[in-house]
Order: C-alpha cells, then sequence, then structure tokens
C-alpha cells in the first residue's frame, strides 16, 4: 500500500469561511442551506475524508512494519538454514572429494580462534564427514568436569573432545599432511591474507627445519611441541593489550628449551 505524501495527521481543516472558498460555500447555499450551515458541510466532508486518508496512514504503517519483519524473518532463516539457499555451480560432481573440515572448526576459524591441527588430518576430516549429519549445532550437552561439576556446552565441542588429539601429540607425518589443509580452510574463513602468509612461512619453516628430517623422534616431537605451544600463544597475545608477534622466524632458543624439556619428559 503506497504511502501518502502529506501526513493527514498534521494537516489542519481549512477555513471554509474564507473568501478562497466562496465558489465552495455556493454550490450548497440555498432556500433550506445558510451560509455558515454550508460551512459546517464543508468541514464535515473534510473530515470525513482526512479520517479516511489517516486510516490509509495507518495501514501504510503496518503494511511497512509487516514487510520489514518478513523481511528480518527471511534473512534469519537464510542465515540459520544457508545450505537451502547457495547457488548451484555449473560443474560435475568433482573426481576427489573436497576437503571439508567440520562445522565447530570452521566456526572457531571464522572467529579467529584457535583451531587444532587435528583438524585438518585425515582422521579430523574423517570424523567431520561421519559426524555431517549430526542434529542441531547449536545443542547443548550437560558436561562434567574433574570436580564432578556439571556444566552445559555445546554438544559439537563434547563431541569432538572424545576423538580429538592436541598438536604435540600427532604424529609428524600427521602435522605435515594436515598443514595445506588449515591453509584452504583458513582462507576459507575470511582470514587475512597477511595472516595466511605468516602461518605459510611458519609451518613451512617448521616442515624445513633440520630437526625434521632426524633420525632422533625426539626433535621432530620438539617442532610438534614447539608448533603447539606457539600457536596457541599466538592467539592469545593478538587480542591482548600487548598485541601479536610474527611466527615465521623460528625462536631457536625457545625451540632448544622446548626438546630439551621434551628429552626429560620422555626420560
Amino acid at each position: 500500500m503506497p504511502r501518502l505524501q502529506v501526513n493527514p495527521n498534521l494537516i489542519e481543516c481549512p477555513d471554509f469561511a474564507s473568501d478562497i472558498f466562496a465558489p465552495s460555500r455556493a454550490a450548497f447555499v440555498n432556500e433550506h442551506v445558510t451560509e455558515e450551515q454550508a460551512v459546517l458541510l464543508l468541514q464535515a466532508t473534510w473530515r470525513v475524508g482526512n479520517d479516511a486518508d489517516k486510516l490509509k496512514e495507518v495501514e501504510a504503517h503496518q503494511a511497512a512494519a509487516l514487510e520489514l519483519d518478513r523481511e528480518a524473518s527471511r534473512k534469519d532463516e537464510m542465515k540459520r538454514n544457508k545450505a537451502k539457499y547457495i547457488p548451484i555451480p555449473d560443474r560435475g560432481v568433482p573426481d576427489e572429494a573436497p576437503v571439508i573440515a567440520s562445522q565447530y572448526a570452521m566456526k572457531r576459524l571464522e572467529k579467529g580462534s584457535y583451531v587444532g591441527m587435528w583438524h585438518c588430518t585425515n582422521a579430523g576430516i574423517n570424523d567431520a564427514l561421519r559426524n555431517s549429519s549430526v542434529a542441531d549445532d547449536d545443542a547443548m550437552v550437560m558436561q562434567h568436569g574433574a570436580d564432578g561439576k556439571g556444566s552445559w556446552v555445546p554438544a559439537a565441542s563434547a563431541r569432538v573432545a572424545l576423538t580429538f588429539i592436541e598438536d604435540k601429540e600427532l604424529k609428524w607425518e600427521d602435522f605435515c599432511q594436515a598443514v595445506s589443509r588449515m591453509i584452504t580452510v583458513m582462507e576459507d574463513a575470511g582470514w587475512m591474507p597477511e595472516h595466511v602468509e605468516m602461518f605459510v612461512l611458519f609451518w613451512g619453516a617448521l616442515q624445513v627445519h633440520e630437526y625434521g628430517s632426524s633420525r632422533d623422534p625426539i626433535d621432530q616431537k620438539a617442532l610438534l611441541e614447539y608448533q603447539g605451544s606457539q600457536w596457541k600463544l599466538w592467539h592469545q597475545a593478538i587480542v591482548s593489550p600487548c598485541g601479536g608477534y610474527n611466527l615465521s622466524v623460528i625462536n631457536e632458543v625457545v625451540l632448544r628449551k622446548t626438546r630439551e624439556s621434551v628429552y626429560w619428559d620422555a626420560r
């Protein structure tokens, strides 16, 4: 319904007794209707029309508000169930299945949060495929801590916790396998190009480090421990008052200390 150009609630009744409305009064004046009565008739007629315009204005406001509600509902529906509204690309079935991280991992990456490399290993990808049909991502479940106290946590995080492996516990080959996939999902999650580039250099530097090709398993374990701890620390630092730093250059002092710690843990 179109909106009126002039708000009828702000219009005052014209002075039908003025000279400008003399022709309008003359149309009503006769032997039974006086000049004064003609003014009253014109006023009454005007009020009827103005009341009708007010009703139209109210209906127009209501229609506009209803349309806004419907549009908001449509946008909310598309946001909650976006898979139903994504355009279909004009291409056939790929020869190899795409690498798709779990919705839990993608949501964390979209927020810029830390996600363990396990999510991009074969085991993590397979776990995501197996549980891709799990119910509502927003569902909550009760989880009990070591102290016996219960708390509500997202069902997705509780499920992942059952199979998740910390970065430092991964096998070296699993870590190397996960790197290229993690870079891809970070890009898909909308990470800044300079952030992605830093991690490309960071993980690349770890893979070509002399410890990576060492016959001593302690050396590769030290790289995994260093990677896992620095990966987490960077996420904490970037949102802290002190800010982040460039991970791409390996801190050999910290790496040697990490190796020493791993060595004594192994003993």
